[in-house]
């Protein structure tokens, strides 16, 4: 399971970071024909929303018991979606829900996954373990920027959203059924 949570989180990044710090802007400024002020509103809805996910575990986590993984595996599949959304020719109050609902669901997601990790890695692999996690994560942020640059100076910015999305939702079709498997045989 961790060989799989490891692969999933770093593709599931790879299509994530780029639209969120090259799309978000771009598309502010381009399709939405806005400026810093709305940026910064999407980019505080996304945060509000991933503190707001990750705090609901303190009220529900007790209730969860060993669905983690479908727990997780649902909230990236929702945040995808959400995510992808954001290509489509939404306005800003879209944009403002789509990216407070696409955060939810990444604090969510992040806070059970961490978890999961830390209490199915050896104690004496942990370090390790969570230094890859954060290689794969943050490693490939400059290639998923440059990726999604690319795409909106070919296709638009809108074709940046649904084709990150699609790379989250392979990285976690690939890798949620090992993470859900995982949790039911524990």
């Amino acid at each position: 399971m961790i060989r799989w949570l490891i692969v999933t989180a770093a593709f599931g990044n790879l299509g994530f970071a780029g639209p969120l710090f090259v799309g978000i802007p771009a598309l502010v400024r381009g399709p939405l024909g806005l400026g810093p002020v709305a940026f910064g509103m999407l980019d505080a809805a996304f945060a509000a929303g991933a503190v707001g996910g990750a705090t609901s575990l303190a009220l529900i986590g007790c209730r969860i018991g060993e669905r983690r993984g479908g727990l997780a595996v649902a909230a990236l599949l929702v945040q995808s979606l959400a995510f992808g959304a954001l290509g489509m020719r939404v306005g800003f109050g879209s944009s403002f829900g789509l990216m407070l609902l696409s955060g939810a669901c990444s604090g969510l997601a992040n806070a059970l996954l961490i978890t999961l990790l830390q209490l199915r890695a050896p104690e004496e692999f942990l370090g390790r373990v969570m230094g890859l996690v954060y290689l794969g994560s943050f490693g490939l942020i400059p290639v998923s920027q440059l990726l999604a640059g690319t795409v909106a100076e070919a296709f638009g910015v809108r074709a940046v959203f649904p084709l990150g999305a699609s790379v989250m939702f392979l990285a976690l079709v690939a890798g949620g059924r090992w993470l859900v498997r995982s949790e039911a045989a524990a």
